[in-house]
């Protein structure tokens, strides 16, 4: 009778070489990817060069070009160890993908949706790009400590500055006065009008690497959103200065969540007007009475808008409370200002 059972197939298993063939040597390709091997600079060296883009119509010589540029770049690094050569082929992949992504939100016929997207991914790109770069950095002993609110000139006095801003909030002139607050702490708020076929609400970066500014569009001219965007791009500044600030956060509503700086940044700017265990345990979540609103918010010295702004927010409803607002009224005053062109 015929053995019918069937044949087990086996996997290929990865040999280890003798040991006499790892001997260390004297490698040609160690400028690229850190190792005492060949074998890995040059694996190393090809992923690196494999995640550019290359266009179908570009010719050999065309391609030649762009790859010993490429390998300019990892030589440049000079990668001292395997770890570094890592960072240094992952440095030039992140670059290379953010740089397609602007080029493709540039494209003449993209849609709106599809320019906002790529511009989404080439923002992450770019903060994983300075990730990437710190952790070499470190590597290297050149890490610098991170900033957080207890760390702040922005570095002392960060939780003073937040408290401030929380005050003026309850002011009527309290926008232009916190552009001054700032600015007296070395940070610029700049105020612009909405920018067409965007939803950018606000915008913070470094100005030359070192001066943190704070943009506002004023798309929604409505005191809630104002201190609350404020508050939120300020929330970039004092905790992610050394994690994506240099190349800059653009937050458009609507947008999805990036990662978790973004999630950070809305934790902070809630919590700095009202602690989450506090506002969790607060009845005026569920009322309807402006005049409850106004007496919390009296109560704890912050802005009524911040407070019916967030019920609004948490409810998805944005027809209540709409005499609290303070719509139409930033615009008003920070032309009066000379804050913000006609």
């Amino acid at each position: 009778m015929a053995d019918k059972s069937k044949a087990v197939t086996k996997e290929p298993v990865a040999q280890c070489p003798p040991p006499q063939d790892l001997e260390k040597h004297n490698p040609q390709l160690k400028h690229l990817a850190g190792s005492n091997y060949d074998s890995w600079n040059t694996l190393a060296a090809n992923q690196a060069v494999n995640s550019a883009w290359y266009p179908s119509k570009m010719d050999a010589d065309e391609r030649k070009k762009v790859q010993f540029g490429l390998l300019s770049f990892l030589s440049g690094i000079d990668p001292k160890d395997q770890f570094e050569g890592l960072l240094a082929g992952q440095l030039l992949a992140s670059h290379n993908a953010a740089m397609e992504c602007y080029r493709r939100a540039m494209l003449p016929e993209q849609t709106f949706e599809g320019r906002r997207e790529n511009l989404n991914q080439a923002n992450k790109l770019s903060r994983t790009h300075a990730t990437l770069l710190e952790a070499l950095n470190r590597h290297r002993g050149k890490g610098q400590q991170k900033v957080t609110v207890e760390h702040v000139h922005v570095h002392e006095g960060g939780q003073a500055i937040v408290g401030k801003l929380i005050s003026l909030s309850t002011r009527t002139k309290g926008p232009l006065e916190a552009i001054k607050l700032l600015q007296d702490h070395g940070v610029i708020l700049i105020i612009e009008r909405h920018l067409p076929a965007t939803h950018l609400d606000g915008a913070a970066m470094l100005l030359d690497s070192k001066i943190p500014v704070i943009g506002l569009t004023l798309r929604h001219d409505r005191l809630d959103n104002f201190w609350f965007t404020l508050l939120h791009e300020l929330g970039h500044i004092f905790l992610h200065r050394d994690r994506g600030l240099r190349d800059g956060f653009f937050d458009e509503e609507g947008a999805p969540a990036l990662d978790e700086l973004e999630t950070e940044a809305d934790e902070f700017a809630e919590s700095a007007f009202m602690p989450n265990e506090v506002w969790k345990k607060s009845f005026v979540r569920f009322t309807r009475d402006p005049n409850q609103v106004i007496q919390f918010a009296k109560g704890h010295g912050i802005s009524s808008a911040v407070v019916a702004g967030r019920i609004r927010r948490e409810r998805n409803d944005y027809t209540i409370f709409n005499d609290l607002m303070g719509s139409g009224s930033l615009k008003k005053l920070m032309s009066s200002a000379g804050y913000l062109e006609d």
